[in-house]
């Protein structure tokens, strides 16, 4: 549980990274003197576009002061930058705030899902919000690691609304509170900003991870939440998905916060150390921001120079928008906890077998001390390239969890049908021009949808009998189609698709490609190579 005072957190998590860089075992193994210079530079280009008078203030002075700084100096003008940083990050758990927030915001959600009809019939129920998230998958492995060390809770990344689904889910489990990560925006929304704060989230800035010494404070103060015994919510894939397709590998910052963890508490002494990693995939029926994420998407795709713009999450009204079309279609959003990994990417003992309770396994089913992997001479040691190498081991299984837990809904089905059979029937090239080639006008004849749509089903029932992604509903082929249809007619400023004499017109071919690259790469209805190359292809262009 969040039981550190967020203030010793705060100068921990300061010391931690001055101490790191005069010993030179910071992750990114430069000096003080360098990373000050490429953060101040970083800083310097992301005030040009973004400017902030206090911030070009401060970092105008301290790059004045570091150029006729002494060691000593340089060090003080690191902390100083380090703390600023601190205080952006900084979250501030307060326990009787988070009882009265459990109870207060699902039936916020509750009234937001009801709607005007739910208020007036005392829409203030929570169960209209509970009802519409479904948690499954290794739920009671879960609880157990939880009950043997801090878990990192590694989730997939779709919106801004998924900290709060992930961190409900958690709480439905009944686990404590987890520190989460959670985007800049949601700190500055007129609605959620005053509390997640005090819910023990803590801030990432997009914006600053150009920054070195912003991603050296930020890793630093996550490890430290493990460290002291607290979970971790975190979103290894970065930015929300601009494609709609599920991340591939994570990124290393904040999925590698596990390892230096287990290093000291392994340090500590007394009983073996255990830090555990579970990985976590949120399924949605539609996303608040598609379409603004899939704009961006496409305009770096087509080399088009990308202007930001408030997405949908900005705007109250579309979150009211959005929550009430969930309800009115019945849908449901979806969170599959997968199984728990030690930091290494191992297996680990959940009963049952023959090793200690919590332990790690190798690929054997041995029982083995993780820990030993960061002995070196028979001291634990730091060694940023071997740790590297550890932490892409974890996010590779991470990954492969990830991909097994997606839950094909009906919206992700009905798009990849009908999306694979205008790309068969245009015969495009390449995924721009064929979404530029696609008017709205352009359809296809239900029935031959319903066909597509029954056959792709049977085959994601066969992949599911594998391992290799969740079940899909239980609906044939017919009511699949009408929930979908339901769903894409509810809170889109354009539906995806509309019903027009028996055939499925296309409204938006952009949001139609979102939702049917959840699907991608599970080679569904014989797709062509080309078009998973096509997708793959213009979603390398525009990573981040």
């Amino acid at each position: 549980m969040l039981t550190v005072d967020p203030r010793v957190l705060a100068r921990e998590t300061v010391t931690r990274v001055v101490e790191q860089t005069d010993l030179g075992t910071a992750p990114s193994g430069a000096n003080a003197r360098d990373l000050l210079r490429e953060t101040l530079y970083a800083e310097r280009r992301r005030l040009e576009r973004a400017p902030d008078a206090s911030a070009l203030a401060f970092f105008a002075r301290t790059r004045r002061e570091l150029e006729r700084a002494d060691d000593a100096e340089a060090r003080a003008l690191l902390r100083a930058v380090v703390g600023r940083y601190v205080d952006d990050i900084a979250g501030h758990f307060d326990r009787r705030f988070h009882a009265v927030a459990t109870q207060v915001v699902p039936r916020a959600l509750g009234l937001m899902l009801g709607g005007a009809e739910g208020a007036i019939t005392g829409g203030f129920n929570p169960e209209s919000f509970a009802s519409r998230l479904v948690v499954s998958g290794e739920t009671d492995a879960l609880r157990r690691v939880s009950a043997l060390g801090p878990v990192l809770f590694a989730g997939t990344h779709a919106s801004y609304l998924d900290p709060l689904v992930a961190g409900w889910a958690l709480h439905r489990l009944g686990l404590p509170p987890f520190a989460s990560a959670a985007a800049r925006p949601l700190f500055e929304h007129p609605l959620i900003g005053p509390f997640v704060r005090r819910l023990g989230c803590y801030s990432v800035d997009e914006s600053k991870t150009a920054a070195p010494l912003y991603r050296e404070t930020l890793k630093a103060y996550a490890t430290l939440v493990l460290e002291h015994g607290g979970g971790d919510l975190v979103f290894p894939g970065g930015v929300r998905s601009i494609s709609g397709a599920l991340e591939g590998r994570p990124k290393l910052g904040l999925l590698g916060t596990a390892l230096p963890a287990l290093r000291t508490l392994a340090l500590r002494g007394g009983a073996p150390p255990r830090v555990y990693v579970v990985p976590c995939t949120i399924s949605w029926p539609q996303v608040l921001e598609a379409e603004t994420r899939v704009e961006r998407w496409l305009e770096d795709a087509l080399g088009a120079r990308h202007v930001p713009r408030d997405d949908e999450f900005a705007t109250t009204r579309r979150w009211f928008s959005f929550m009430r079309g969930l309800a009115s279609a019945d849908q449901r959003i979806h969170v599959v906890v997968g199984r728990p990994l030690d930091p290494f990417g191992n297996d680990v003992e959940l009963g049952g077998g023959g090793g200690e309770l919590g332990g790690s396994l190798d690929p054997c089913g041995r029982a083995i001390e993780a820990s030993r992997y960061l002995l070196d001479g028979g001291a634990l040691t730091v060694d940023p390239p071997r740790d590297a190498e550890y932490t892409r081991m974890l996010a590779d299984r991470v990954a492969a969890a990830w991909r097994q837990g997606v839950v094909p809904l009906a919206t992700h089905v009905v798009a990849y049908a009908v999306f694979e059979r205008l790309w068969r029937d245009g015969r495009a090239r390449d995924l721009t021009r064929f979404l530029t080639d696609v008017a709205p006008d352009a359809a296809v004849d239900e029935v031959i949808v319903l066909e597509d749509v029954a056959r792709l089903l049977e085959e994601l029932r066969k992949l599911a009998a594998t391992g290799a992604i969740q079940p899909p509903f239980d609906d044939e082929a017919k009511v699949a189609l009408a929930r979908a249809m339901r769903t894409f007619a509810t809170y889109h400023e354009r539906p995806v698709l509309e019903r027009q004499d028996g055939r499925l017109h296309v409204g938006d071919p952009s949001l139609l490609a979102y939702y049917r690259n959840r699907l991608d790469g599970y080679g569904l209805l014989g797709a062509p190579s080309r078009v998973t190359r096509a997708i793959a292809s213009a979603t390398r262009e525009v990573a981040r």
